[in-house]
């Protein structure tokens, strides 16, 4: 891990794709599109100030991943309550 936090994060669209693939699945049983999916996470993203704010390459696997993949499995909860 001491490696790992010598490098940055992923970028944003690599933030965005890893999130998507991730929850792919989930999005179908909510009926949420993959366009809709991408767009939430992007917003999600946002809030959690940008992918400058995700980290090391070892904050991003430890971390902000987790709680992005979070973020957007909320999202996607409410929005299939609505």
């Amino acid at each position: 891990m001491d490696y790992m936090s010598e490098y940055p994060g992923p970028g944003e669209d690599a933030a965005i794709e890893y999130v998507v693939n991730h929850l792919k699945n989930d999005a179908s049983v909510f009926e949420i599109t993959t366009d809709l999916l991408t767009k939430m996470t992007k917003k999600e993203l946002d809030l959690m100030g940008g992918a400058s704010k995700l980290g090391s390459q070892a904050g991003w696997i430890a971390y902000s991943s987790k709680e992005l993949v979070l973020r957007v499995r909320k999202q996607m909860a409410s929005h299939s309550s609505i």
